[in-house]
């Protein structure tokens, strides 16, 4: 019996026999993704190049 649930519960994610449950795509879903991974990038150079300028030059510890 439990294989038969199995298989029925299977059946029903492939063919979405519940639209309710169903991921809906949102439009556009690449772009914004794209728009809010170039700005996490700014944040964080624009972090990093405050920090640089605050502490100064990166120290090379292999010159000793």
């Amino acid at each position: 019996m439990e294989h038969l649930k199995n298989l029925l519960a299977g059946a029903r994610q492939v063919l979405v026999l519940n639209p309710a449950d169903a991921y809906i795509r949102p439009r556009g879903g690449f772009a914004q993704d794209a728009e809010a991974l170039r700005g996490d990038s700014r944040r964080v150079a624009a972090d990093l190049n405050r920090a640089t300028k605050t502490h100064g030059q990166p120290v090379d510890h292999r010159k000793a």
